[in-house]
């Protein structure tokens, strides 16, 4: 009977539970409370290493664009990429990340595997690794910054640390009191944090004011069909032409163009190198060159002009045909010659006091202006309007987007032609790219595009 009654006491026996269950009850808001804090932690960290593989992305896309911006036009698209040059873009990552802290480490590292060079693909919105010819020259970096194992050391939280520091306690005093508490589990300390970003350069949505010299636009059907083909560009016959004349946002015929593009050069002063190269400007090189035509009465003058801002999307009328108060027939004396040169002080070869060709003109004046390198060639910018199905006698345009054109001459009627090559692959001009990806032209500060 004694027995019976013991053991029916022991069972009544509670006492030190109410302890264990105001612990456990403890914990668990101290848990949640230090959980919320290092959702925060977690959060900001994430956010700073995010800010730092944005910044690192951008820092070696930026220096890929300069390394372009060191050779030939020509050559850009064919440019592999040697070592010392690729070190140079993953140091620019580097040298960005470390000046930047995330979490409770001030300096972060970037592993050499977490940087990708190479080709934007929109479409699947992933980096192809590639270093140039014969595939595609890169035209964007990849960077992921880290809290782990691997580098900068893992996150260790709070909560965690709460967490175990209670755990441990209780699990001694339930062991004390002899109750089980077999269900409460150590958890893992540091966590891994990492965020990655993609910085590219990419095409212009718009060309700014000034920056299209060349009045001229192609078919989308030329530049996608025969743009490796192509060595002139042709006005005529107009029925099947796949090029035009536009003279911007003004209605197009052959005299309103004749003195835009005298005007283009007239209204010409932005021009970084020709301090550099002793070059004269504008009015000053029309002058020199045209001294009779411009100084004999009747007196004549050109209207300065600038080319305005243009943007994928906007509208130009274009013009086929001859034209040929533009291009004068080979041969003729208003037609440039290989050994005429008028930036030595030479006389454009037109006749005394007879009006200056437009096209040779600009051949001659902005060849020697256009910062490529080669005073040989004019190396520009052109719209590449829509078209579909064949080509036809343009009349309008919208603009899909821009291409780079070389210019090394022009021939005169009966075929009236700009002899040049198109730019299919990767050409990179100076200044930021708007985010376009119709063609090769591109800026040569990135934009994050991931």
């Amino acid at each position: 009977m004694d027995e019976k009654k013991n053991k029916m006491d022991a069972l009544r026996n509670n006492k030190g539970v109410t302890a264990v269950f105001v612990l456990f009850m403890l914990a668990g808001l101290i848990g949640v409370t230090v959980l919320a804090i290092d959702v925060g932690y977690i959060k900001t960290t994430r956010n700073e290493l995010q800010n730092i593989a944005d910044a690192g992305a951008l820092a070696g896309a930026g220096h890929l664009g300069s390394i372009y911006l060191n050779y030939p036009v020509s050559d850009q698209s064919t440019h592999t990429f040697s070592l010392e040059e690729v070190t140079a873009v993953a140091a620019a990552v580097k040298d960005v990340a470390k000046k930047n802290r995330a979490g409770n480490e001030d300096s972060i590292a970037i592993l050499d595997s977490d940087i990708i060079i190479g080709k934007w693909d929109s479409e699947s919105k992933q980096v192809n690794p590639t270093l140039g010819y014969p595939n595609d020259p890169p035209d964007a970096v990849q960077v992921t910054a880290r809290r782990s194992k691997a580098a900068n050391s893992q996150l260790t939280t709070f909560f965690v640390k709460a967490f175990n520091a209670i755990s441990t306690f209780t699990n001694n005093l339930s062991k004390n009191l002899g109750i089980n508490s077999s269900d409460i589990n150590m958890m893992d300390d540091p966590i891994d944090v990492s965020a990655h970003a993609t910085a590219a350069l990419t095409g212009p949505n718009k060309v700014a004011e000034g920056a299209l010299t060349l009045p001229i636009g192609i078919s989308e059907i030329l530049f996608k069909e025969k743009c490796d083909d192509i060595d002139t560009i042709d006005f005529s016959p107009t029925q099947d032409s796949c090029a035009g004349w536009h003279n911007f946002f003004d209605g197009v015929n052959g005299n309103l163009l004749y003195d835009k593009m005298l005007g283009l050069i007239e209204g010409h002063e932005d021009c970084d190198i020709c301090e550099e190269k002793n070059l004269t400007l504008g009015h000053d090189w029309l002058l020199e060159n045209h001294e009779e035509y411009y100084t004999s009465p009747p007196f004549k003058s050109v209207t300065p002009e600038v080319s305005p801002e243009l943007s994928v999307g906007d509208t130009l009328n274009y013009t086929g045909g001859d034209l040929g108060k533009l291009i004068p027939k080979k041969n003729s004396s208003a037609h440039l010659d290989s050994t005429y040169d008028g930036n030595e002080g030479g006389i454009i070869p037109n006749g005394v006091g007879k009006a200056p060709a437009p096209f040779p003109n600009l051949f001659d004046y902005f060849r020697y202006r256009d910062g490529d390198g080669d005073d040989s060639v004019w190396t520009t910018a052109i719209p590449v309007y829509e078209e579909e199905g064949e080509c036809s006698n343009p009349k309008y345009g919208k603009i899909l987007g821009f291409a780079t054109i070389i210019v090394k001459g022009s021939e005169g009627p009966p075929i009236t032609n700009v002899e040049a090559n198109v730019l299919c692959k990767l050409s990179v001009i100076e200044g930021r790219g708007g985010g376009g990806t119709y063609g090769g032209l591109k800026g040569s500060i990135p934009n994050l595009v991931e």
